[in-house]
């Protein structure tokens, strides 16, 4: 198919990510472009005309702004344009003003060749995988964004991916047959590869309460149409476990010799895709099927976003600990304090092993708890779904909800936003914030991790999923110990309080709250700055009702610079997040906090006169 190289998503995401590392942007007072410039249908900007500077070439790239975020997620109106002026200025396309930027040494820095054509190469991808998705779910819009859905349906209505990222859908390691058949926008389905391995090939364990051979009966028994040979051979092979495997990780562990000898002396037996379909989630690697107690998350040897998608022996380590520590006190007072607070656990791990008995990280799997079943399919949100921007620029699914909303309670759009939005912070936000200060403990709750359960279209409860972002503070370290004597350990996430306040701050507030705020502002359905005072007026109030350990949330309250994932970056340079050898602080950059500063008269995007530019994208206004 044709790839637009001026799509408004994939512009959005990726501006959206530049924007948010690079300060020398500014935005002039609202001026209607020339008619000449306007593509047939197209509007002014409503916020204003952006404008980036590209020094080394003396010019400058101009964009149209529907919407101004103090959030950071801006909204933008293509076209895109170059000129030493706005008058002078012609129109070019996404792809064109990425090679620009990719050798504009004041925004990237020094970039190798090599590193910068493998940037560019995944923007293609991202930019074709966009269009490709949409084309295919295009007449299934108006559902997925207006109409109530499953749980699987709203992890496959997120068709745009991370709204700050600048390769937001790139697969380049896959063929785009294996994108169709394997990723969720496609809404696809596929049955599991299953394997039978000898016991000594196997890197596996569950938990005392759940052992892994329970797990893996269940697993089978909850499967109506498992094939009764595949039972016959598993009853066959007594020193031998079944493994549920993705098909695409088979397919690449299988170019392997080491694997092909298995299979070939017998330790492995390959039983065959067999069995229900499971339905990829969200995060792709993850799979869902209604009638299993479990998700799986597997391994899969691709990049995807920011990190090769391998799990590490550290990674199921922290799922096990979560398990077990809701066998203990200190998580019985947890659940009896915040009734509407869950997690995911994943108490079980399976890994091969090779000749010299080492894990083989690429064959893992984890087994997840799935509370989405049966009567509990329905009124489930992945937040990031919810929040996502429409592919044709109307409305998010948030904005219908709080429309809908508005009919039924014949009140304003502006009084029931801001009602839904004070319901999202005690139900969904509240919770992390109160354990993190009392009890120490740290989730990586980005949107993308965050399942809200609705009632009559409001919050009831909040669900985190993916125990890879779990941690807890070194402060609480000791006392967390006199409950689960190893946590930390082979876990390896007991994080120094700086550090864990400057990921909590991302993951929580910038990537999670901050896209519910744009979300709800960007369609003039409340001002973002009364939003920005209610969420410090709900701070103030969790710190003035009393918090064990307030650092996290004062900082939030007063410190003018939050920290942010810098996915612009991070992506250009090729950096592998989940590599054990990088600094997890490199990945990160400093952006003004409208929190703090909404105390004072707020952060507002720069609006300057016709006759100059200002020296920042953002700036205090007076």
């Amino acid at each position: 198919m044709r790839i637009s190289l001026n799509s408004g998503p994939s512009i959005s995401a990726f501006l959206n990510a530049l924007l948010r590392e690079y300060s020398n942007w500014t935005v002039h007072r609202r001026t209607p472009p020339r008619p000449d410039i306007l593509s047939s249908g197209e509007k002014a900007a409503d916020a204003g005309l952006l404008a980036l500077p590209l020094t080394s070439l003396g010019m400058t790239v101009f964009i149209g702004l529907k919407y101004c975020s103090r959030a950071g997620r801006h909204s933008f109106s293509p076209p895109l344009l170059l000129g030493a002026t706005r008058d002078t200025a012609h129109p070019i396309d996404l792809l064109s003003l990425a090679v620009l930027i990719s050798h504009e040494e004041d925004i990237v820095g020094a970039v190798s060749p090599a590193v910068r054509n493998l940037f560019l190469s995944r923007l293609l991808d991202s930019m074709h995988s966009l269009s490709d998705s949409i084309e295919f779910r295009n007449n299934d819009l108006l559902r997925l964004f207006k109409e109530p859905l499953t749980f699987i349906e709203s992890e496959q209505s997120l068709l745009l991916g991370h709204p700050v990222h600048p390769t937001p859908k790139s697969h380049d390691e896959l063929t785009d047959e294996e994108v169709r058949a394997l990723t969720p926008e496609f809404a696809t389905s596929f049955p599991l590869r299953w394997m039978l391995v000898h016991r000594h090939r196997l890197d596996a364990e569950g938990t005392n309460d759940l052992p892994l051979r329970q797990a893996l009966e269940d697993l089978i028994a909850s499967d109506f149409e498992f094939p009764e040979h595949a039972l016959t051979l598993i009853e066959n092979a007594p020193q031998h476990l079944p493994m549920p495997m993705h098909p695409w990780q088979v397919k690449h562990l299988l170019s392997q010799p080491k694997i092909r000898a298995m299979l070939a002396n017998g330790d492995l037996i390959d039983l065959g895709e067999v069995g229900s379909v499971f339905k990829p989630t969200s995060s792709v690697r993850s799979i869902y099927n209604a009638n299993a107690p479990y998700m799986l998350k597997f391994s899969l040897s691709v990049r995807l976003t920011n990190s090769v998608r391998v799990l590490l022996p550290k990674e199921w380590e922290r799922g096990k600990q979560i398990h077990r520590l809701f066998s203990t006190p200190l998580w019985q007072e947890i659940s009896d304090r915040f009734p509407t607070f869950g997690i995911l656990s994943e108490p079980i791990h399976m890994a091969l092993r090779d000749d010299n008995g080492e894990t083989i990280r690429e064959s893992a799997v984890l087994f997840r708890q799935n509370p989405f079943r049966g009567d509990a399919v329905t009124n489930t949100e992945v937040l990031a779904g919810l929040c996502q921007d429409h592919p044709h620029g109307e409305n998010s699914r948030l904005a219908e909800l709080i429309h809908r909303l508005s009919q039924r309670e014949e009140k304003s759009p502006e009084n029931l936003a801001l009602q839904w939005f004070n319901r999202f912070l005690e139900v969904a936000i509240g919770p992390f914030l109160q354990i993190h200060a009392d009890y120490g403990l740290l989730f990586g709750a980005h949107q993308q991790n965050t399942v809200l359960v609705l009632e009559n279209d409001y919050p009831s409860r909040v669900y985190y999923r993916d125990c890879q972002g779990t941690g807890h503070s070194s402060s609480a370290h000791d006392t967390l110990k006199q409950f689960l004597p190893e946590i930390g350990g082979n876990a390896q996430n007991t994080v120094d309080d700086d550090l864990g306040h400057r990921l909590f701050g991302y993951y929580l507030i910038v990537n999670n709250v901050f896209n519910v705020i744009a979300s709800l502002a960007q369609t003039r359905l409340v001002e973002e700055a009364t939003l920005f005072v209610l969420l410090r007026e709900f701070l103030v109030g969790l710190r003035r009702n009393g918090l064990r350990d307030p650092s996290f949330v004062n900082k939030l309250i007063d410190e003018p610079v939050i920290w942010s994932k810098g996915n612009f970056l991070t992506c250009l340079r090729d950096i592998n997040e989940s590599h054990e050898g990088e600094d997890q602080l490199a990945v990160y950059v400093p952006m003004p906090n409208p929190i703090a500063l909404t105390a004072d008269t707020g952060v507002a995007c720069t609006e300057t006169s016709d006759m100059g530019l200002s020296e920042t994208g953002f700036a205090k206004t007076g």
